[in-house]
């Protein structure tokens, strides 16, 4: 309202500006007014407009605001709603979760809920408070929006804490209320079960004799210590629960529970205390009935299994240790019965000392099992002693057999043992005599030992014991007997027939050695003669036919001892003679071999040894056509001379292996090894032979196309080079440079296109090395040579390009350079003449320094570049650059001064100072007005006046400038506003100082 009324104030003066424009108009129409009057009332003019646009403008926005504000229903919910929540809040700060009387607690929960269902119907309330301040929020300010947001906020925030702590309380009541009546349930029914076993503790014992009643007493009192330790864990739970209700619980209700808690486990431990010791009792009382009857049932239970183990169980020996181990166990059981006597005197006493005490019921049944007790006992021990006895007996005899047995057998040993004996003597006739008559000496031996072992069998056997192995035994020893006096026999008949055959041999055996004595003459003096088989045919027939003769009549003797026991006498003879036979043989053979067979071989390998020996001239490595040719011809001569020997020399290898396999000569290994030797050095001489020629005739070719290669590939480069040396002699750069690099170009392709001979001439050389073999060197020198002459002049020939290419790509560099930083100074100079012309623009003017300082260091690479091919691409290239760059240096430092010298926009400070200076002014001004009669004319023409007139000046001139250099437009109106406040009061002052003059 007090708004409205300011802006119809503020428009009642807009006829009076008019006035005051008619008044200047008038003013201006009869005098020549000041200048500064039109800029005056045109200020004051738009100030006006201005400000009744702001009035405008503020009143607008309060309009806005009123309508976005929230209704009165609005600011009555809300007092509702916080009323009603710190009522809330309020009952909930008195604790109401402790634990007391379960229908305290069901009161107390009622409440909450009951506090939960309003909560529930004030939430239509909370929904519209929160759209209304969404709607003001759209449409109000930002301050108002966000009082009522924080408005809002807090009371959402109290809604929550309420929402969930009723909720936690809730939840918290309804808990301890289920623990707490299970706790209360828990304890009754403890309590009705311990009242139950109290009945059961406290009911009258039976008498100690009545054992059936003990123990079902006993099976009673233990279930009732079983459930003891299965309720346990539950009494645990009930004091745990107890102990957690007590912290939680009021302090009366919480000393109520802790004494129920000590009542409920004082009862439980007195029940414990009594079921334990009923059970102790009860079955120290059951035990004292029990365990004399235990002892004698034990005791029975063992005389029992004594009789079943020694007495009634049937014993069949069949081995010799069964008999033993049934001796000494019968013995030990006799020991052990015997020392059970004292054990069975004690149980008697005992038995007869609880008779005395118990009661008479019990008299009748336990002397009756003592009675039968005792005379069990008495008879185990009676036929236990009998059995024992009878064994020891049979043992005794078992052990007199057992002697016989081993004597005879003794006997038989000696027998076989002599038997043994005369099959493996020498076969003279002497030996084999002893070896009779020894025989015959040892067959007459008694039978009575053989008597007695037949009647101690029989009679074991006809008691059943060991049986089988008496009948085993006898049975082996009856046949060892049977065959060993038979083989005696056989032996006796043996030796009489090996005496009369042995003679038969030694006789024969002599004829043959004598034979033997006289071939073996014979030959030595055919040999020495150096006679061979060839030259008396008939002699050698004879010869061999007898010795054949002597090798089967050896054989057949040989045959004949083997069939006959093998007698190592004869048998030796027979190997003396069979190597001299074969002495003799040997010599045969030789007798046999060709004379001249020597001579032949030795010659053959002289030969060959001949040809080894020039071989030198293949290894002899030269890359000269006519040294490899020269190579060649010899070679062809070794080569023919192979040829010619050949034919000799398969003829004695022949003849040699034929020599060697029938064992002709002395030494046949040293002989087959000359042959090999022979035929391996033949085949090893033709294999170096032939490839010494094909390596010679491979060399030759490929000397003839390396060199070939080697001449064309060295003249091609030689061109290059001197065609490059004139070209790269000129000063600096072609001042043809396209066709310099065409040309440089085309000589790179050139080069590309005899790469492959360069590859094919390095294949050529690694070709010709593998035939050189160590004399690699005679061609590595050569194309070492060329290489070196390859890559000299081509990397001559790229090093030209690539200095073009370089020279080339510097131009264009310093082109496209130089074009951007013309394109830059044309933008640069357009944003100049429009911050000249429309005022200080910052951000501009800040950005243009920027890009100038980007801009200095292009140029100066530009510079740097011009100044290095100016240096070293000679007069052409300075000619045709230098005025380019001359102009580009002289344009950029003009743009560089005028965006240096642009003036930045006015700051806060300069702002602030200027309205200060220009208040001071305007108040002196005004008071000199004010005093303007009274001036006197010294007043006027001190100094002082200048110095306030150029002052004055001055602050006019820096407002005009501020004016330019501030962006802002309402600053900018605020100094023009105050400039011309100035001025006016200025120029109003300087009049009256006219009018005085």
């Amino acid at each position: 309202m007090r708004h409205s009324e300011e802006i119809a104030r503020f428009s009642s003066l807009e006829p009076q500006v008019n006035l005051l424009k008619e008044k200047l108009k008038a003013l201006r129409e009869k005098e020549n007014a000041p200048v500064f009057f039109d800029a005056d009332i045109t200020d004051f003019t738009q100030h006006h407009q201005q400000v009744l646009d702001e009035l405008q403008a503020r009143e607008r926005q309060l309009v806005l605001v009123q309508e976005s504000l929230p209704p009165v229903l609005y600011k009555e919910t809300v007092f509702t709603l916080l009323a009603w929540l710190q009522q809330c809040e309020a009952r909930l700060a008195i604790p109401s979760t402790a634990v007391t009387e379960y229908p305290t607690m069901e009161g107390r929960l009622e409440d909450v809920k009951v506090m939960q269902v309003a909560l529930a119907e004030h939430q239509s309330e909370v929904d519209y408070l929160t759209s209304t301040v969404d709607q003001v929020f759209q449409k109000a300010p930002p301050e108002i929006s966000h009082k009522y947001r924080t408005e809002m906020d807090s009371i959402m925030t109290r809604w929550r804490r309420l929402s969930t702590t009723l909720g936690e309380q809730a939840t918290k009541i309804t808990e301890l209320m289920a623990k707490l009546l299970q706790f209360q349930n828990d304890v009754k029914t403890l309590r009705k079960w311990m009242a139950d076993v109290d009945v059961f503790l406290n009911e009258e014992w039976p008498a100690l004799g009545d054992s059936e009643a003990l123990q079902k007493q006993l099976e009673q009192c233990t279930a009732l210590v079983n459930d003891i330790h299965t309720i346990q864990p539950s009494l645990n739970g009930i004091n745990e629960v107890g102990v957690s209700l007590k912290t939680e619980a009021e302090p009366a209700f919480a000393i109520q529970l802790q004494k129920e808690l000590d009542e409920l486990n004082a009862m439980w431990e007195i029940i414990c205390k009594q079921a334990y010791a009923k059970k102790s009792a009860l079955k120290g009382g059951l035990d004292k009935t029990m365990s004399l009857r235990k002892e004698m049932a034990e005791m029975q239970e063992w005389i029992t299994q004594a009789e079943e183990d020694y007495l009634e169980r049937d014993f069949t020996y069949q081995t010799p240790e069964e008999l033993r181990k049934a001796v000494e166990e019968l013995k030990k059981g006799q020991e052990e019965v015997h020392s059970k006597e004292l054990k069975v005197k004690l149980l008697t006493d005992s038995v007869n000392s609880f008779i005395s005490k118990a009661p008479p019921a019990a008299h009748d049944a336990l002397k009756a099992e003592l009675v039968v007790l005792t005379a069990n006992y008495q008879r185990l021990c009676s036929r236990l002693d009998g059995k024992c006895k009878t064994l020891e007996e049979v043992w005794a005899c078992w052990c007199e057999l057992l002697s016989y047995l081993e004597q005879e057998n003794g006997w038989l040993d000696q027998l076989e043992q002599k038997l043994d004996e005369t099959e493996s003597i020498p076969g003279g006739a002497e030996e084999l005599c002893e070896a009779l008559d020894a025989l015959d000496t040892l067959l007459r031996h008694p039978e009575d030992g053989r008597n007695q072992i037949r009647e101690l069998s029989q009679t074991l056997m006809d008691g059943g014991v060991l049986d089988q192995l008496i009948q085993h035994k006898l049975e082996a020893f009856n046949t060892r007997w049977n065959e060993l006096m038979q083989r005696a026999v056989r032996r006796q008949q043996q030796l009489e027939r090996s005496v009369q055959w042995t003679q038969e041999n030694d006789k024969t055996l002599c004829l043959i050695n004598d034979s033997l004595d006289a071939t073996n003459r014979h030959l030595s003096a055919y040999i020495a003669d150096h006679i061979d088989a060839a030259q008396i045919p008939q002699e050698a027939q004879k010869i061999q036919t007898e010795l054949n003769g002597h090798e089967a009549t050896l054989a057949d003797m040989k045959k004949k001892n083997t069939e006959r026991d093998q007698s190592e006498r004869v048998a030796a003879q027979i190997r003396l003679i069979q190597k001299k036979l074969q002495e003799v043989c040997v010599k045969f053979r030789l007798f046999q071999k060709p004379a001249n067979f020597d001579l032949r071989l030795s010659e053959c390998e002289r030969v060959l040894w001949d040809v080894k020996a020039q071989l030198g001239v293949l290894d002899i490595r030269s890359v000269e056509q006519d040294v490899v040719q020269s190579q060649l011809e010899q070679c062809m001569k070794l080569y023919k001379s192979l040829s010619e020997v050949k034919l000799e020399i398969e003829t004695v290898i022949k003849t040699g292996r034929q020599i060697v396999q029938r064992q002709q000569t002395e030494k046949p290994k040293e002989l087959d090894d000359r042959l090999t030797a022979l035929k391996l050095l033949y085949n090893q001489l033709g294999a170096q032979v032939t490839e010494g020629k094909q390596e010679l005739e491979k060399s030759l070719k490929l000397s003839r196309k390396l060199r070939k290669e080697l001449n064309s590939l060295t003249e091609w480069l030689a061109a290059t080079d001197a065609e490059l040396t004139r070209r790269s002699a000129v000063e600096g750069m072609p001042s043809d440079l396209e066709a310099e690099l065409d040309w440089a170009k085309a000589t790179q392709k050139q080069t590309e296109k005899h790469a492959p001979q360069l590859k094919a001439v390095e294949e050529l050389a690694e070709a010709l090395k593998a035939v050189l073999r160590g004399q690699e060197s005679l061609v590595d020198d050569k194309v070492q040579l060329l290489h070196c002459n390859w890559v000299a002049v081509t990397s001559r020939s790229e090093e030209w390009l690539k200095l073009l290419l370089d020279y080339q790509s510097q131009v264009e560099t310093l082109d496209v350079n130089m074009k951007v930083i013309k394109e830059w100074m044309e933008g640069a100079e357009k944003e100049m003449d429009q911050i000249e012309n429309q005022g200080p623009n910052d951000p501009v003017l800040k950005g243009l320094r920027g890009d100038l300082e980007v801009m200095h260091g292009k140029v100066e690479a530009v510079r740097v570049l011009h100044q290095g091919l100016m240096g070293t691409c000679g007069e052409h290239c300075q000619a045709q650059l230098g005025p380019k760059l001359e102009k580009l240096n002289q344009r950029f430092d003009s743009i560089a001064q005028r965006i240096t010298a642009g003036q930045a926009a006015a700051s806060a400070v300069e702002v602030e100072q200027f309205h200060s200076e220009a208040k001071i002014w305007l108040d002196l001004l005004e008071e000199e007005e004010k005093q303007g009669e009274n001036l006197k004319e010294e007043d006027f023409t001190g100094q002082d006046g200048n110095c306030e007139e150029g002052a004055v000046k001055e602050l006019l001139l820096k407002g005009q400038k501020l004016q330019r250099r501030v962006p802002d437009l309402d600053k900018k109106e605020q100094i023009r506003i105050k400039h011309n406040q100035l001025n006016t009061k200025y120029n109003s002052v300087m009049v009256q100082y006219t009018v005085w003059e």
